[in-house]
């Protein structure tokens, strides 16, 4: 877990990861959303990434990335998260 932006990526740069799952309002960089930042740094993210948000927050971001409504339960996350890494 990170409590930031900048610290998710540098967690990222530093080891390998199977699945990432994001608040849709995460930032990195200052004021770059994080998940924009991450799949600069690699676009081979997108098919691992899960955002998370509330407000319809969930319905914006990148194209091709998986996107959770909060609240969600563990079941709802278990599931995507299964689909997401067995494709």
């Amino acid at each position: 877990a990170a409590r930031e932006g900048d610290q998710a990526l540098a967690m990222l740069h530093e080891r390998r990861f199977d699945l990432v799952l994001a608040d849709a309002r995460a930032i990195a960089y200052g004021n770059v959303p994080f998940t924009r930042a991450l799949l600069a740094d690699d676009a081979d993210w997108a098919s691992r990434l899960i955002v998370a948000g509330g407000d319809g927050r969930a319905d914006t971001g990148p194209a091709g990335v998986r996107r959770l409504a909060k609240p969600f339960n563990l079941r709802e996350l278990k599931a995507l998260a299964l689909e997401l890494l067995k494709s």
